[in-house]
């Protein structure tokens, strides 16, 4: 972009104050046309701006039961992945207590905007108490049942704050699960975590465990768990979070396995739009401009059923927005078939 300083050179000294004025206006304008003729004209699809948001927590200090290994370390390299790949972090680690956590969870969820990717990681123990799973804070007694019950704070907290506000996608990452850290000889709680029932998940969330539920997972070797180390190894790789789940699956099974135990993640998910989290290729940022399309249309919908007659012609050029995408969507699609390209696949071993 052309700055004052270089406007005023263009212009000789030896000219009139009236020309030179011409002479800037008539350049102002040509600019002007070549930036509308530019923005009128498709260039390639870019993935749509999402406000990307992140609460990451590990917990590793217990005072009930021995120190964990690698929770902090894991939050604290998690919190710096995310920050390069431009999400708004927000990191804490050796949380005490159940007001404390429930605290930061309320206040990250109410300070959310709307059609966000809202990521939630946690790090360290976490158990399941007649089928509620719950997050653990460092000072919770661990004596009995009841005490981890009322000192932790639920996974189902956790879901019900994500669902104050519709996001485009929300993300659980428990690297939890190591062992069973209630004190021996007192009553015993079932290994793990107890499965998620789809059901139960806010809108457009997905839920990743360290490893399937009812087991218990391997602490590591080295300075991270084996999930988080997975995921730091492949996070930045180009493709779309499930890209990235499908990777770090692989991998927590191959190393699991090297360590002589099988240790498979579990998802749990009801997302079916696609989430570009590192570079995505032309179709992948087409559906997702098209998910966010028709997130926009029934919002829209839903404050016309609710009385703002206004959203009635902003329904009909959004209906039509969405419209064109779908063409040019299925355009590249049958495009990169004939290319002999096939979408990369994304599946992750059941949860089990």
């Amino acid at each position: 972009m052309l700055r004052s300083q270089g406007l005023r050179s263009i212009a000789p000294a030896h000219l009139t104050a009236s020309v030179r004025v011409c002479t800037v206006l008539v350049l102002l304008m040509s600019m002007a046309l070549a930036n509308s003729s530019s923005a009128s004209t498709p260039g390639p699809a870019s993935a749509p701006v999402l406000s990307k948001v992140a609460l990451v927590i590990g917990n590793a200090q217990y005072e009930s039961v021995g120190a964990l290994k690698n929770p902090v370390n894991d939050a604290q390299d998690i919190c710096d992945a995310l920050r390069s790949l431009g999400f708004t972090t927000s990191c804490y680690y050796n949380v005490k207590t159940r007001a404390k956590l429930r605290s930061l969870i309320q206040d990250f969820t109410e300070s959310n905007p709307e059609n966000s990717v809202s990521l939630v990681y946690y790090a360290g123990h976490a158990v399941q108490v007649n089928g509620e799973n719950l997050l653990v804070p460092t000072a919770a007694r661990l004596s009995t049942e009841s005490a981890v019950q009322s000192e932790s704070v639920s996974l189902s907290f956790v879901m019900r704050e994500l669902q104050r506000s519709p996001h485009f996608l929300n993300i659980i990452i428990l690297d939890a699960c190591r062992n069973n850290p209630v004190a021996p000889g007192t009553q015993s709680l079932p290994s793990g975590l107890a499965q998620v029932q789809v059901t139960d998940l806010p809108d457009a969330t997905e839920v990743l465990y360290a490893t399937a539920a009812n087991d218990l997972a391997l602490d590591g070797e080295g300075r991270h768990g084996i999930l988080t180390k997975n995921i730091l190894a492949s996070i930045r790789e180009r493709g779309t979070v499930d890209d990235l789940f499908k990777q770090v699956s692989l991998g927590v099974q191959r190393d699991s396995q090297a360590m002589g135990k099988r240790q498979k993640p579990a998802l749990y998910t009801n997302f079916t739009g696609r989430f570009c989290l590192v570079q995505c290729d032309e179709v992948e940022s087409l559906q997702m401009e098209k998910q966010l399309s028709d997130d926009r249309v029934v919002d829209l919908q839903n404050s016309l059923a609710a009385g703002n007659q206004r959203a009635q012609a902003e329904i009909a050029v959004e209906k039509e927005k969405n419209a064109q995408l779908g063409e040019e969507l299925k355009k590249k699609e049958q495009e990169a078939k004939a290319a002999g390209k096939t979408a990369r696949a994304f599946d992750i071993p059941p949860a089990q």
